[in-house]
C-alpha cells in the first residue's frame, strides 16, 4: 500500500499538480439559478429543486393527483422552497405546512465533486445526458469490499482528531441582524457551505470550515461526516459508538474507523469495507447542504444551533488547509480507479444513487 501524507501534500499542493488551473468554487455560485424541474430517473418521477444563492439543490418523488403529476413553482424564502399548484408550501426537507396534504417524500442525495460520482458510480447520467447508466459491477477482494490498488494511506491514524464533545450556539435575532442586514458577524463568510440536519424540533448546522480540519463530529446519537477531498457530506445514526478518521483514503475519499472494532467504512459507501463489521451499513439521517447566507434566512423561522469553533483543538477555521486543492481542476492527491471528462472534475454538483446507478444535477441545469 502506498504511503503518503495528504496534509502535507496539500499545503504544497500548487507545486505537486498540473497547471491546468479553473476556479469552479469560485464561479459555480455566479451561475443564477432558482428553480425546479421534472425529471424521472429509475422509473420515478422526480421533482428537483435548485437555488445557486443559497447553494440548495434537493430532490423529492413527484406525487400524483388521481393520474396527473403535482406541478411546483419555486420559492425563495427559507426554509420553505416550493410551492404546488393548490398553494401548499413545503420545506427543503420536504414537509408540507398544510394539515390535509402529505410530505414530499425526499430522495436520498448528497453533493460533491463531480470527480466523486465518475470514481464511484462510473458514467453517471446528467439531465442532457440521460442515457450514460453504470454497467459496471462492484468487484469483492478477498480483505475489503473495494479495490485495494486505489487505498491509500493519506494520513496517520489519528493525525485528524475527530471532534466528540461539540459545542453549539443558537442563531438568534440578535445576531442574525447586524445594522439591519442579514448576517452574523465575525463567523462564516456568506458563501460558506454548511450540512444541516433536523434533531427533534430544532436543527443543526455544521460548517465545511471546521470539518476542513476534523472531518468527523459526532455525539451518542448521530454522526456527521465529510471529506474535503472529495466534498461529500453525510449525517448517519449512531449508538454511542467513537467514530476516528483512519487516514486511510479510497478513490480519494474519506475512510473511517469506528472505536469499537476498528473495523474500516467507506464514506461514500456508507458500508463498512474491512474489518469485522463488513458488509453492515451506516442507517442515514436526513440531511441538506446550504451556504451559510442561506442557513441565516432559514435561521428566521426555525431554531438553529451552528457548531462553534470552540473545538478544542488549536486551528485556523478561517484557513484553507488544501491549498488550491478545490481550484485546480487536474490535480488530485492520489489517482481515482475511474474518471469522466464530460464535467469539470471539483464542479460541485448533487446526485441520487439507485441500483447502482447516479443521476447528476448541476445548478446551470436550472438556468
Amino acid at each position: 500500500m502506498k504511503r503518503f501524507f495528504y496534509i502535507l501534500c496539500a499545503i504544497s499542493l500548487s507545486s505537486c499538480g498540473s497547471d491546468d488551473s479553473v476556479p469552479i468554487n469560485d464561479s459555480q455560485f455566479s451561475v443564477e439559478a432558482n428553480g425546479v424541474l421534472y425529471d424521472s430517473f429509475d422509473e420515478k418521477d422526480l421533482v428537483v429543486y435548485a437555488n445557486s444563492q443559497s447553494g440548495i439543490i434537493t430532490v423529492f418523488e413527484r406525487p400524483k393527483d388521481g393520474d396527473s403529476l403535482r406541478d411546483f413553482s419555486p420559492l425563495d424564502d427559507l426554509p420553505y422552497i416550493m410551492t404546488d399548484e393548490f398553494g401548499t408550501k413545503y420545506d427543503v426537507f420536504g414537509s408540507s405546512y398544510s394539515e390535509t396534504v402529505s410530505d414530499l417524500q425526499k430522495v436520498d442525495g448528497f453533493f460533491g465533486f463531480w470527480f466523486s460520482f465518475a470514481a464511484f458510480y462510473p458514467f453517471p447520467s446528467l439531465i442532457d445526458d440521460p442515457a450514460q447508466l453504470s454497467t459496471l459491477q462492484r468487484e469483492t477482494f478477498t480483505d475489503w469490499n473495494v479495490d485495494p490498488e486505489f487505498i491509500i494511506r493519506g494520513a496517520p491514524d489519528g493525525a485528524i482528531p475527530a471532534i466528540d464533545n461539540p459545542k453549539f450556539k443558537i442563531i438568534t435575532d440578535a445576531d442574525r441582524f447586524l445594522n439591519g442586514t442579514l448576517e452574523l458577524a465575525n463567523v462564516f463568510p456568506a458563501d460558506e457551505r454548511i450540512i444541516l440536519f433536523k434533531q427533534g424540533n430544532s436543527y443543526k448546522a455544521f460548517p465545511h470550515a471546521i470539518l476542513n480540519w476534523h472531518e468527523i463530529v459526532f455525539e451518542d446519537d448521530y454522526m456527521v461526516n465529510y471529506c474535503p477531498l472529495t466534498g461529500t457530506s453525510f449525517v448517519v445514526n449512531n449508538d454511542g459508538i467513537d467514530w476516528n478518521v483512519s487516514g486511510l483514503l479510497y478513490n480519494n475519499n474519506l475512510i473511517l474507523a469506528d472505536g469499537t472494532t476498528n473495523s474500516k467504512w467507506s464514506q461514500i459507501y456508507l458500508e463498512c469495507v474491512n474489518g469485522e463489521r463488513r458488509d453492515e451499513t451506516l442507517e442515514r439521517i436526513e440531511s441538506q447542504e446550504m451556504t451559510w447566507e442561506g442557513l441565516l434566512e432559514f435561521a428566521e423561522k426555525k431554531q438553529v444551533a451552528y457548531l462553534t469553533t470552540e473545538t478544542g483543538f488549536a486551528r485556523d477555521y478561517t484557513f484553507y488547509p488544501y491549498g488550491s486543492y478545490r481550484e485546480n481542476q487536474g490535480v488530485f492527491l492520489f489517482d481515482n480507479k475511474y474518471s469522466d471528462d464530460r464535467v469539470p472534475n471539483k464542479e460541485l454538483v448533487y446526485g441520487i444513487i439507485s441500483n447502482g446507478a447516479a443521476r447528476v444535477y448541476r445548478f446551470s441545469d436550472f438556468q
